[in-house]
């Protein structure tokens, strides 16, 4: 339940501030989005980076694979927030007054869609990423445990798990290398 509190704010928080943005600025953070999903991804399976640091994160032989991913997985979302964070407030600095005067109120309309496509798979990649990092358990194990709970009693998991596989098929310049961990769904 929290985390599907969690999830109903993002995608609420996202939706109404592209709404307000208008479909210039809203199309700016959807292929923002999309091209830093491309970068970061590239970036993290290329490099491993999950793997380079993996002797400050394994706590044993028998976890390596599971916290490469975890490693990989919190890394990515680590980079990726902050950066679309940044590149969101330069689009709406750069493209001030950039509305479609010809659309009227279809702008902010547009603008509206336009959001809901990029919270859903904003939302879907959140919840991928939380899976990955409670799939195996750690310490402190009761923050692991009730993270693992609030994953298990979702109820945006199943649906979000699915169009994570809609969005997956648009980053299909990953598929050559491999999709990372964090566009396979967890089911």
């Amino acid at each position: 339940m929290w985390l599907d509190l969690l999830l109903l704010l993002v995608i609420a928080g996202i939706i109404a501030f592209a709404a307000a943005e208008g479909l210039a600025r809203s199309a700016v953070m959807l292929v923002t989005f999309y091209l830093l999903c491309i970068l970061l991804g590239l970036v993290v399976v290329t490099f491993d980076v999950g793997a380079l640091l993996g002797g400050a994160i394994n706590p044993g032989p028998s976890q390596a694979s599971g916290n490469n991913a975890i490693a990989q997985s919190v890394i990515f979302m680590g980079i990726l927030l902050p950066t679309f964070a940044f590149a969101v407030l330069l689009s709406h600095s750069t493209l001030e007054g950039a509305q479609v005067a010809f659309l009227g109120w279809g702008d902010n309309a547009l603008g509206t869609v336009i959001g809901v496509i990029l919270a859903l798979a904003f939302a879907a990649v959140i919840v991928n990423v939380w899976g990955i990092v409670v799939s195996t358990p750690w310490e402190p194990y009761g923050t692991w445990s009730r993270m693992w709970s609030m994953y298990d009693q979702s109820i945006l998991r199943p649906i979000l798990l699915r169009l994570l596989l809609v969005f997956r098929r648009a980053l299909f310049p990953l598929a050559a290398s491999g999709y990372p961990v964090f566009f396979v769904p967890q089911i």
